[in-house]
């Protein structure tokens, strides 16, 4: 066992013996639904009151992992495209309370975003490479507009897909959990190969095709002369998405 803000957190195998012996039959016996049950006072285990769930664990039961600028952007686009009735009924097809608000500097379930999204292609009848594309020039529209030094400190397009991850990870600086932050951080790797900038995205929202359409709007800003291709894509069965940007 092991210290964990001053309260213990029992070893893997050690808590998923304790829940075994402790709890009652129809309990959960599935270690990650079992743990996700002790919060706080409960009948159903005699340890909770000092078992507590570690960050990654948290990070991995909530899937917390989608900056609330996404949401709050494409509802934006619903409302100024096709009116506040087709956002209504987006969020009741996709379970999001009509009232619910997204915070840019918050963080959402993952499932809920797939749920938005697939609710959006259908309210709106649209394919997801069309959706992508017209979420990707509103987005775009919309960074530039709300914080125009990001395009200031980059002289090209080269440079500014470069810093983009940091971009991205700015918004999990609020967050205290560091599981959550690791979750918003891990989702892009960039290198540079051969004159190329090559783009490692790992996420389960699969959302590779706007990045690649986002990438052209950035390519379009600068005047760049470039071409964007996924090489390999998750959607296929690939571990990752990976996306080469070369200029000509």
């Amino acid at each position: 066992c092991g210290g964990y803000h001053g309260k213990f957190v029992l070893g893997y195998a050690c808590l998923a013996e304790a829940c075994r012996k402790a709890c009652p039959p129809n309990a959960p016996d599935s270690f990650p639904t079992a743990i996700s049950t002790l919060r706080g006072p409960s009948k159903q285990c005699p340890f909770i009151g000092w078992i507590q769930q570690s960050p990654r664990q948290a990070a991995h039961t909530k899937k917390l992992n989608m900056v609330g600028l996404v949401q709050k952007l494409l509802f934006d686009l619903i409302e100024s495209s096709a009116g506040e009735k087709a956002a209504r009924e987006v969020r009741r097809r996709a379970e999001v309370p009509q009232d619910k608000e997204f915070h840019i500097n918050e963080v959402y379930d993952d499932e809920e975003w797939r749920r938005i999204f697939s609710a959006t292609l259908e309210v709106l009848n649209l394919t997801q490479e069309q959706a992508e594309h017209a979420y990707a020039d509103f987005f775009f529209k919309d960074c530039q507009a709300r914080w125009p030094m990001w395009f200031k400190m980059a002289k090209n397009g080269r440079e500014f897909l470069l810093r983009q991850p940091k971009i991205h990870n700015g918004f999990a600086t609020s967050q205290q959990d560091s599981a959550l932050r690791s979750a918003i951080d891990d989702k892009f790797e960039i290198e540079e190969r051969d004159g190329e900038v090559i783009v490692h995205y790992q996420s389960p929202n699969r959302l590779c095709g706007l990045y690649m359409a986002l990438a052209r709007c950035v390519i379009t800003h600068y005047g760049d002369d470039a071409t964007v291709e996924e090489v390999c894509c998750a959607k296929n069965g690939a571990s990752e998405c990976e996306i080469h940007v070369r200029w000509l």
